[in-house]
């Protein structure tokens, strides 16, 4: 049984990444030391990452049928279906997935619109980002 980041990183490497015009939908992922009760790491992760601001307020939101939201979500973002087949086993042999909740997914400077999940096992948390840039 290997790590899920592992797993998540073997899908990254393949290469998502698409353009429509001048648009391009990417995908990466990261570890996060955090817990369900301090949530502080992910929200240091995301400002970081210029996804919400310092004084945007973070929550997670376990979702009840993570096949079809990863699903579309990967449909959204143009990743292969071969690669969405993949998340999808890995979210299944997870302990939790869950929506990023905030109040400030956009973030003025360069234009950068986010759709975050955190899929966790084996109290390792690991965040998805698929973002949009032009």
């Amino acid at each position: 049984m290997g790590s899920i980041l592992k797993d998540i990183k073997e899908i990254e490497d393949r290469g998502i990444e698409h353009t429509e015009g001048q648009v391009g939908f990417f995908f990466t992922s990261c570890s996060v030391e955090m817990t369900l009760e301090d949530m502080t790491p992910l929200k240091k992760v995301l400002t970081e990452h210029k996804i919400i601001g310092e004084d945007d307020n973070v929550s997670l939101v376990k979702l009840e049928d993570p096949d079809s939201d990863i699903s579309a979500v990967c449909k959204e973002y143009y990743v292969s279906p071969d690669l969405a087949e993949r998340f999808i086993g890995v979210i299944k042999e997870a302990d939790g997935y869950y929506k990023v909740w905030a109040d400030g997914f956009y973030e003025k400077t360069g234009y950068l619109w986010s759709d975050c999940r955190v899929v966790c096992k084996d109290s390792e948390y690991v965040l998805l980002e698929f973002y949009i840039c032009d």
